[in-house]
């Protein structure tokens, strides 16, 4: 919270009560749902816990975005890299054989 009273400069104090009145549910803001607010509290959250700046989360949807284009999905993941790695300097995808 230090980081945010730095920031905005509102006092340690404020940031806790408007904290405790979003978990409880009772902080409203106009137009916005009161879980779209929790939604991006808990993302923030979990974005700090993981040591990840926003930016870093937005490049990883843009690259999770591109590979569902091309119907890469996550469960594919190690087997498309294993392709793209074993490329040879021709541009043709040479053999791929996991038990090596």
């Amino acid at each position: 919270m230090k980081e945010i009273e730095e920031e905005t400069g509102v006092s340690h104090g404020s940031i806790e009560n408007i904290v405790r009145e979003i978990e409880q549910g009772e902080l409203t803001i106009p137009s916005i749902p009161f879980d779209q607010v929790n939604d991006l509290r808990q993302l923030s959250f979990d974005l700090r816990k993981k040591g990840l700046e926003p930016s870093q989360a937005l490049l990883g949807l843009s690259l999770f975005e591109r590979l569902r284009a091309l119907d890469i999905s996550p469960e594919h993941l190690s087997r498309w890299s294993d392709v793209a790695f074993h490329q040879d300097h021709t541009g043709q995808a040479s053999r791929c054989d996991s038990s090596q």
